[in-house]
Protein backbone atom coordinates (compact mmCIF):
# COMPACT_ATOMS: atom_id res chain seq x y z
CA UNK A 1 0.00 0.00 0.00
CA UNK A 2 2.32 2.63 0.92
CA UNK A 3 4.43 2.09 -2.97
CA UNK A 4 1.10 2.56 -4.44
CA UNK A 5 0.73 5.76 -2.33
CA UNK A 6 4.62 6.91 -3.24
CA UNK A 7 3.87 6.36 -6.91
CA UNK A 8 0.57 8.09 -6.71
CA UNK A 9 2.60 10.91 -5.46
CA UNK A 10 5.97 11.24 -7.65
CA UNK A 11 3.48 10.61 -10.81
CA UNK A 12 0.90 13.74 -9.66
CA UNK A 13 3.76 15.69 -8.46
CA UNK A 14 5.34 15.64 -11.79
CA UNK A 15 2.24 17.02 -13.39
CA UNK A 16 0.51 19.29 -11.42
CA UNK A 17 0.74 22.93 -12.01
CA UNK A 18 1.73 23.99 -8.42
CA UNK A 19 4.37 21.93 -8.03
CA UNK A 20 8.11 23.82 -7.45
CA UNK A 21 9.65 21.74 -9.89
CA UNK A 22 7.13 22.07 -12.35
CA UNK A 23 7.25 25.99 -11.94
CA UNK A 24 10.56 26.02 -11.83
CA UNK A 25 11.03 24.75 -15.32
CA UNK A 26 7.94 27.16 -16.83
CA UNK A 27 10.49 29.79 -15.72
CA UNK A 28 13.21 28.68 -17.53
CA UNK A 29 11.15 27.57 -20.71
CA UNK A 30 9.31 30.91 -20.31
CA UNK A 31 5.95 28.91 -20.31
CA UNK A 32 2.96 28.52 -18.01
CA UNK A 33 3.07 26.22 -15.24
CA UNK A 34 -0.76 25.29 -16.39
CA UNK A 35 1.04 24.04 -20.19
CA UNK A 36 4.64 22.52 -18.70
CA UNK A 37 2.64 20.07 -16.34
CA UNK A 38 -0.18 18.56 -17.97
CA UNK A 39 0.80 19.21 -21.65
CA UNK A 40 4.98 17.77 -21.21
CA UNK A 41 4.73 15.58 -18.30
CA UNK A 42 1.18 14.85 -19.11
CA UNK A 43 2.40 11.64 -21.61
CA UNK A 44 4.84 10.62 -19.28
CA UNK A 45 2.71 9.99 -16.02
CA UNK A 46 0.17 7.92 -18.10
CA UNK A 47 2.52 6.17 -19.69
CA UNK A 48 4.69 5.80 -16.26
CA UNK A 49 1.50 4.86 -14.63
CA UNK A 50 0.52 2.30 -16.70
CA UNK A 51 4.69 0.67 -16.69
CA UNK A 52 4.18 0.74 -12.59
CA UNK A 53 0.40 -0.72 -12.16
CA UNK A 54 1.70 -3.53 -14.28
CA UNK A 55 4.79 -4.34 -12.63
CA UNK A 56 3.11 -4.13 -9.18
CA UNK A 57 0.35 -6.60 -10.50
CA UNK A 58 3.59 -8.67 -11.93
CA UNK A 59 4.77 -9.15 -8.44
CA UNK A 60 1.45 -9.82 -7.11
CA UNK A 61 1.18 -12.94 -9.75
CA UNK A 62 4.96 -13.58 -8.52
CA UNK A 63 4.14 -13.88 -5.29
CA UNK A 64 6.74 -10.78 -3.96
CA UNK A 65 3.45 -9.02 -2.60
Amino acid sequence: MTLIFRISWAVGISVSPSAANVIAISGLAERSPVYIGPVWNGPYAVITSVVLIGVLFGMQWLGWV
